[in-house]
């Protein structure tokens, strides 16, 4: 990917990738096979819904006819907040339809388009805008070191636009622990 590519660690505790003793219930990951690549959904405990990506809008809304399918096996009914990592076809180009039942929830990105010379992604880029318009979700423009707001999971923003953090994450460097 190009300089616009954007990325999150740490999904999980500091101590590893264990769920917390406490927790009765697992947090899972649902990996959809969109093309291009893949779109990713985490389904925390209690039922929030994060999507990254969201797959092409070509096949006759194949990709997303596939996270439906996948959000409604994990028994969600809404997606909570859009992580989108490009403003790529590939990784927006049906955001519209996904996001469209998104209501109070966020939509994560790197900031304005740059590839204003590139037809597919100044068109995906407009959608996007309309939909943001709409005001059925806050759109949240992440910078590397940002926390972002996403019930029941810890985030860190590593790299945005070409920018990363300044210094390792704590823990950086040591062995992960077994559960």
């Amino acid at each position: 990917m190009g300089p616009l590519q954007f990325w999150l660690l740490r999904y999980f505790p500091l101590h590893g990738l264990c769920p917390p003793p406490e927790s009765k219930k697992p947090l899972h990951l649902f990996f959809v096979d969109v093309e291009g690549g893949q779109a990713t959904l985490f389904v925390t405990p209690d039922q929030h819904a994060l999507l990254i990506d969201t797959g092409w809008n070509g096949n006759n809304g194949r990709d997303a006819d596939r996270i439906v399918a996948v959000a409604e096996k994990a028994g969600i009914r809404k997606i909570d907040d859009v992580l989108i990592s490009s403003l790529s076809q590939r990784s927006r180009g049906r955001i519209a339809p996904v996001g469209g039942s998104n209501s109070g929830g966020n939509g994560f990105e790197h900031g304005d388009n740059r590839e204003s010379t590139d037809a597919p992604t100044v068109q995906v880029w407009k959608a996007y805008q309309q939909l943001l318009a709409t005001k059925k979700f806050k759109r949240l423009t992440a910078k590397p070191g940002d926390s972002l707001p996403i019930h029941g999971i810890g985030t860190t923003v590593i790299s945005s636009d070409g920018a990363v953090i300044d210094h390792p994450l704590p823990g950086a460097g040591q062995e992960l622990q077994e559960c």
